[in-house]
């Protein structure tokens, strides 16, 4: 950059900025002030301010062609534009840089006037010397007071309406649009109207404000074209044009060979043209694998050349790329194109070549590349594929696909000819969901062969569905009913016909041996309250449906009867007896404040399958709270049991308690009950008499086994926590020791305890010993000699 800048003049230096800065500057996205900012962050290309009252042209003399030699590299600086040509390996890179350049340039005005009043530390000129930073001000006090600044333009050549009026006032910078009848004249005359706006005046102390107006002139009037600031101390900076014109524009391209063959020379030509006179045309073309430019400098507005000379080096099979390029006098850039291609080509002839590929089935895509219509043919269908053959001596070519499951080849003959194109007609897709390829074999009379890239396409078929679930003729059925299953809607896009899939439920479970569409509830119904349903899925001879589409329930229906269930059918009476055994634990005991969990079995002694049956436990306190831990049981069939916990956790109020158990079955409608007796104890009293037994066993033990004097630390624990009321610990103390003082004395058999008292025979010796001595009592009365009553 540096050394294409030395030396050049400074004009040039402008010209180079200004396109340099094309896209940073974002054209009338900011005001044309930040260009010096832009500047100074640019190394500080050049210091003189930019706002000259001067057009910043591009100097048609500045056009830098590179070529690195050996990497075939190209770049063009055109205009103001810089690398938007790069060019690599004989391919066009960037060429979507090249858009339309409908260039937009900044100017101020021609002239100027002024009149009014001004205040003199900012004069008029400040509004028009160039400097964005400096302001001009009014200097308005009287009633209805105005200043002027009166600005004409010149219109340059193509210039557009669609250029806009740029200014710079007390809030801000804004790029104006122009009327049209303001437009139309020439010089367009614009005007800042500075007044004192209301009838006091607008001299320090008064009421008034100021008022800003930016106008241009019609031909008979002066109208608004920016909103009326109001206010005081309004500044007016600065103002200029940023101009709209037209680029050049290409028409009429030539190319008298698409597929030439190497060495042949090749007519291109094009007509470009423009309002303003053409000043610069380059042709480019990379035949020879780097990029070769011509250019030509005309003096019309309107240029025609035809190259006619160009001789084709290329390889075969390469493909040329070729396009023009064009500025005019007034600075536009613009460069052919080629519809909606970014270049113009043209492919060396060798063997034959293929192009547009293309298929005529169904769905989104084409088959392969090229412009095909689809690629999702719907099976048992007939598809068209087509391509076209490109070559100057085209022999025969072959068509070919896989659609049976392997390459099957058919061969069509032409003549000689530049092209040819087929359609394979009657061609039947067999296979759905197959992905099918195809391609083309071709040779000319110079017995070149080739083949194209093969094509696919995927065999489609629509997945049917129903679009409403099938429907059970009688939903209240009794035992002796056939129920008749009907059909959801089907819908399948493909019309294919429809075919059914069935099943049928009882209670959750398939009956697997029925399929058909009815089922006969005498052979399958079990007890009364069974529920039945139906499940269809449908198939298209092809597929089935992704889903299995549920009826709504069938219920067998029932009537309680204290137990005994009857129910009526259409011709006999079913009597079904409901026996339901609740198995409850013995009275349980229980400490206050504790839990117990507590096993219940529950099982079906009757003849009829039991369901949706619902465990409950009333407490006849709050305090004692009971939980089953799985108090649903879905079913239960004849004979079946089913086990779960109860979990009671009791009060702090000691006594006796019934908590009653309730199964309630939902199918057969039924209730059956059963209680359990529940005695919360104190828990003090019977813990601290256990742990004294266990406590004094304990202590016998050691002094009959002198081994276990060693654990004594442990009773001596156990009896402090004892005295604490601690009776858990004292437990846990008393029987660590004892089971440690059987360890030590093992296998050594512990000695003999003192056995207890055999009270019940010690009682019956005593009675024995009482009766003997009642009985020699007596004997001894009886026989006693009696002695002689004195006195007789």
């Amino acid at each position: 950059l540096s050394k294409f800048l030395k030396g050049r003049t400074e004009e040039q230096w402008y010209s180079y900025y200004d396109s340099y800065t094309n896209n940073l500057k974002n054209k009338l996205d900011k005001p044309r002030e930040n260009f010096s900012k832009i500047v100074s962050s640019k190394e500080n290309l050049f210091k003189k301010n930019v706002h000259g009252k001067e057009k910043f042209k591009i100097n048609k003399n500045i056009l830098l062609l590179l070529v690195l030699v050996g990497f075939t590299f190209g770049i063009l600086l055109f205009n103001n534009y810089t690398g938007y040509i790069i060019f690599e390996n004989g391919s066009i890179l960037n060429f979507g840089i090249l858009e339309e350049n409908t260039q937009e340039y900044f100017e101020n005005s021609n002239s100027t006037e002024c009149t009014g009043n001004w205040d003199a530390g900012q004069p008029c000129s400040n509004a028009y010397d160039g400097d964005w930073d400096t302001y001009a001000l009014g200097d308005n006090e009287g009633v209805y007071d105005e200043s002027h600044i009166y600005f004409n333009y010149t219109k340059p050549n193509g210039s557009l309406s669609s250029s806009l009026w740029q200014i710079k006032n007390v809030d801000g910078t804004y790029n104006i649009t122009i009327d049209s009848n303001c437009w139309n004249l020439n010089p367009l005359r614009f005007l800042a109207n500075d007044s004192c706006y209301g009838a006091i005046g607008c001299a320090p102390g008064k009421a008034g404000s100021e008022k800003l107006e930016w106008r241009c002139y019609n031909g008979t009037d002066w109208v608004g074209l920016w909103t009326p600031l109001v206010g005081t101390g309004l500044r007016i900076y600065e103002e200029a044009m940023w101009w709209s014109t037209t680029p050049p524009y290409f028409t009429s391209h030539l190319n008298n060979q698409t597929y030439p063959k190497k060495n042949e020379k090749i007519n291109l030509s094009i007509d470009v043209n423009d309002g303003e006179n053409i000043d610069f045309i380059l042709f480019s073309t990379n035949d020879s694998g780097s990029w070769v430019n011509y250019s030509s400098q005309p003096t019309a507005t309107t240029f025609h050349s035809n190259w006619t000379t160009l001789k084709v080096t290329s390889l075969e099979e390469s493909t040329v790329g070729y396009a023009w390029f064009a500025n005019d006098t007034d600075t536009n850039l613009n460069r052919s194109l080629n519809g909606t291609d970014i270049y113009y080509f043209f492919k060396v002839d060798g063997p034959p070549y293929f192009f547009n590929y293309d298929d005529n089935s169904a769905g989104a895509g084409g088959g392969g590349g090229g412009g095909g219509s689809g690629s999702w043919p719907k099976i048992g269908t007939d598809i068209n594929l087509s391509i076209y053959i490109n070559d100057s001596s085209l022999d025969f070519y072959v068509f070919s696909w896989n659609n049976s499951g392997s390459w099957v080849n058919d061969s069509e003959w032409t003549g000689g000819g530049a092209s040819a194109v087929k359609n394979w007609t009657e061609r039947e897709v067999t296979n759905a969901h197959a992905t099918i390829g195809w391609q083309f074999w071709a040779n000319d009379s110079t017995s070149d062969i080739n083949n194209s890239v093969v094509q696919t396409f995927t065999v489609k078929n629509t997945i049917p569905v129903l679009t409403s679930n099938p429907t059970i003729n009688d939903t209240t059925p009794n035992v002796e009913v056939v129920l008749n299953c009907t059909t959801g809607i089907f819908s399948d896009p493909d019309l294919d016909p429809q075919n059914n899939y069935w099943r049928w439920y009882m209670n959750v479970s398939e009956l697997v041996a029925y399929t058909n569409y009815t089922l006969n509830l005498s052979m399958v119904a079990e007890s009364y309250g069974d529920i039945f349903i139906c499940s269809q899925k449908v198939y298209d001879n092809y597929d089935n449906s992704s889903n299995w589409y549920n009826s709504s329930s069938a219920i067998v229906t029932l009537v309680e009867e204290a137990g005994v269930i009857n129910i009526e059918g259409t011709t006999r009476k079913i009597t079904r007896t409901i026996v339901l055994d609740i198995l409850t634990p013995a009275p349980v005991s229980i400490y206050e404040e504790d839990m117990i969990t507590l096993p219940i079995t529950i099982k079906n002694k009757g003849d009829s399958i039991l369901r949706n049956i619902n465990l409950k436990a009333i407490s006849p306190l709050v305090d004692l709270s009971t939980f089953f831990v799985n108090p649903i049981i879905p079913s239960l069939a004849i004979g079946e049991e089913f086990k779960t916990d109860l979990i009671i956790t009791s009060s702090s109020i000691p006594g006796s308690y019934e908590i009653e158990i309730i199964a309630d079955i939902g199918s057969p409608k039924f209730i059956d009950t059963s209680k359990i007796k529940v005695d919360i104890l104190e828990k003090g009293k019977l813990n601290q008499t256990i742990i004294v037994t266990r406590l004094n066993f304990a202590k016998d033990l050691f002094r009959d086994n002198p081994q276990c004097t060693t654990l004594d630390n442990l009773l001596i624990e156990a009896n402090e926590k004892l005295e604490n009321k601690d009776y858990e610990g004292a437990r846990e103390l008393t029987e660590t020791a004892v089971r440690k003082c059987r360890d030590l004395v093992s296998p050594i058999i512990l000695k003999e305890e003192v056995k207890p008292i055999n009270y019940r025979l010690i009682i019956t010796i005593s009675i024995v010993i009482i009766i003997l001595s009642l009985v020699g009592l007596i004997t001894y009365r009886i026989i006693k000699p009696k002695k002689p009553i004195q006195g007789k």
